[in-house]
């Protein structure tokens, strides 16, 4: 009994000392691995988001059937899951000005003279993010928050209009993730099993589960 009251002691001053300690060493480990990083690189995001969430809750090139679609899927760069529901990540790596308008269906960028459009991202998502809601309802975890993050890697974009809080650059993106998983309500068993079928779909472990 006297052991395990000291162990009890032991990690009842512990446990605050480490939630205190981690946020500061995690913000610093972040900030030195995005200075010495390549912007364009497509590994940049995942390395960050593995810095600091569990491995498995960071999921790469996944490409997932759509129901009642033979042969038909839809794939994404990064997707993260935490105890917030699950974010799907695009990233933006130019320079130069983006004409973003929220309600459009495209966007421009104008760089060096030359002009540019491309798919709001946002709006783009809107399949992806279904198809992800679907996935984690089959998993046995229903009422799941999909949200879209567009992340940019250069300090040299700018934007006509005042970008919405899913759009943020890539030193604030740990900041968002971990603040988002503290409000959070899913269950670590929960998370597991979104990741896991969403994996195991993706590598034809699994046939298309039905809801």
């Amino acid at each position: 009994m006297k052991f395990f009251l000291i162990a009890l002691l032991f990690a009842a001053a512990v446990v605050p000392i480490y939630l205190l300690i981690m946020p500061i060493l995690t913000e610093k480990y972040c900030r030195e691995m995005l200075k010495s990083s390549d912007p364009t690189s497509p590994e940049l995001i995942p390395r960050l988001l593995r810095s600091f969430m569990p491995t498995s809750h960071v999921l790469t090139s996944l490409s997932l059937p759509i129901p009642g679609k033979d042969g038909e899927e839809i794939s994404y760069g990064t997707v993260a899951v935490n105890r917030a529901g699950i974010f799907v990540i695009s990233r933006i790596c130019c320079d130069g000005l983006i004409e973003n308008p929220p309600s459009e269906d495209k966007w421009k960028l104008m760089s060096r003279g030359a002009v540019t459009e491309f798919p709001n991202p946002f709006k783009e998502q809107d399949s992806p993010r279904r198809l992800l809601a679907y996935y984690a309802s089959a998993a046995g975890v229903k009422n799941v928050k999909v949200h879209t993050l567009i992340v940019y890697t250069t300090d040299s974009i700018r934007f006509s209009f005042p970008p919405s809080k899913g759009t943020l650059h890539v030193s604030e993106l740990h900041k968002r993730l971990r603040r988002a998983d503290s409000f959070g309500k899913l269950r670590f068993s929960e998370l597991h099993a979104i990741t896991k079928l969403l994996r195991d779909v993706n590598a034809g472990i699994v046939e298309l589960p039905e809801v």
